[in-house]
């Protein structure tokens, strides 16, 4: 490694030093630089007649606060100038605008002291709410009566008193009587519930269809499907309403579903001959019409089911009439 011979600021001494990157060791050991660290003379502040050390911009710390307050470091701490208020000249810092409280007060609206004690409540006459005779409290708080007698008589009398009710009033929305506020409990509660719906579907924006996905505009109401949607779904729920209230007088076993569950599901094919049965023509009087036909027909005591019903076609269907046909596979597995 290369070193390199230097001589120490501060006892002169010769010593060598390694060669590395970045400054230059001033002295040959610790000694010697605590030495010159304790024995140096600190810095002073740079203005005249000031011995305070200096620790910012060769500035004491008042000097320095001076320079930020004032732009001048020098400038003195008290200065002669007249009152914001009265006009007269004091001596004060920089920074004061009156040269007293008095002043100061008077300047932001307080009321001279004479006028404030002409006008005190201690010095004005009042009657007693009891006796209603005229007199001077002794205290500003007690205005109300003449005397503690009068005090505890006036407080009796009230708890003696009976108050009349309140006649009643006409609710605003159903107009039944009610003692007070605008509206009934009922009323109220109503307009309450409504308010936050309101609230909950503005908030909502635009939503889609539940069904098709087809966007609904936000009218205010509670909408999850589009009218077209809502009419096929009222048809089903018809469809299976018909079909409960058909099959409950003959089969104690009643499920409610829509036929066209059950035709879709087959894939509208007859499950006896296999032909397709096209969906237009449900409800005709064609051979191929789709219909919902019972595996194990409610005469022999099947149930009104998905697992007992498939697809046929409306001439399987007359054929079969109360016979065990078709595939009771299906059944035995459901």
């Amino acid at each position: 490694m290369a070193v390199a011979e230097l001589t120490c600021a501060r006892c002169g001494a010769q010593f060598v030093s390694p060669v590395k990157r970045g400054p230059k060791p001033k002295f040959c050991g610790e000694s010697c630089k605590a030495l010159d660290r304790t024995q140096k003379p600190p810095s002073r502040c740079s203005i005249d007649g000031c011995v305070t050390r200096a620790t910012t911009a060769g500035l004491c710390t008042k000097h320095y606060q001076r320079k930020r307050a004032h732009g001048d470091p020098a400038a003195p701490a008290m200065v002669t100038k007249p009152c914001e208020y009265c006009g007269e000249k004091f001596t004060g810092r920089r920074n004061r605008r009156w040269c007293g409280w008095k002043c100061r007060s008077r300047s932001m609206g307080a009321k001279p002291a004479e006028e404030i004690i002409a006008n005190a409540k201690c010095r004005k006459t009042y009657h007693c709410e009891h006796c209603a005779v005229e007199f001077r409290p002794k205290r500003v708080a007690n205005n109300r009566f003449c005397s503690r007698d009068c005090a505890f008589a006036h407080k009796a009398e009230r708890k003696t008193k009976v108050k009349a009710p309140l006649p009643p009033k006409p609710c605003i929305d159903c107009s039944l009587p009610i003692r007070r506020g605008q509206r009934c409990t009922k009323c109220s509660r109503a307009r309450t519930l409504k308010a936050g719906r309101e609230a909950y579907y503005a908030s909502r924006g635009d939503v889609v269809c539940r069904d098709c996905a087809a966007p609904i505009a936000n009218d205010g109401s509670y909408q999850r499907r589009c009218p077209s949607c809502w009419a096929d779904r009222d048809q089903a729920l018809r469809r299976a309403a018909r079909q409960v209230r058909k099959h409950r007088q003959r089969v104690a076993t009643v499920e409610r579903f829509d036929p066209l569950e059950v035709l879709e599901r087959d894939g509208w094919r007859c499950h006896m001959c296999g032909k397709r049965t096209p969906k237009e023509r449900r409800g005709t009087f064609h051979d191929n019409a789709p219909e919902l036909d019972h595996i194990i027909p409610l005469a022999k005591g099947g149930s009104h089911s998905r697992a007992n019903t498939a697809c046929s076609c409306r001439r399987c269907n007359l054929r079969k009439s109360d016979k065990v046909l078709g595939q009771p596979s299906l059944f035995s597995a459901a």
